[in-house]
């Protein structure tokens, strides 16, 4: 099993728009792709961050399936329209191998 993580610092007086991007965007992949991707947020620690996660079967469905999401047109305008919601530089991917 895969899991691909991704985190995002939030911009100042942003983070109802980010939540909001980051929901639409999931509804959007899951109803195109079948991917879930899952939205969370720290409870303790720095509050504007924002986490989304998706699982795969193996590292191929992985790959298959992120390519089919940064090749989407309408989520490539959604991710350009949510430029402002994020501190520049801040996104953080991470894959892990389940063993």
């Amino acid at each position: 099993m895969i899991t691909w993580i991704r985190s995002a610092a939030i911009a100042p007086g942003k983070v109802p728009d980010a939540f909001a991007f980051v929901k639409k965007a999931a509804k959007l992949i899951e109803e195109k792709y079948a991917i879930k991707i899952v939205a969370s947020r720290p409870l303790v620690g720095n509050p504007t961050r924002i986490f989304w996660y998706a699982q795969h079967d193996d590292l191929q469905a992985y790959e298959r399936d992120h390519q089919k999401i940064n090749t989407d047109i309408e989520f490539q305008q959604m991710l350009g329209e949510a430029g402002q919601c994020f501190i520049a530089g801040s996104t953080h991917d991470e894959i892990l191998q389940t063993f």
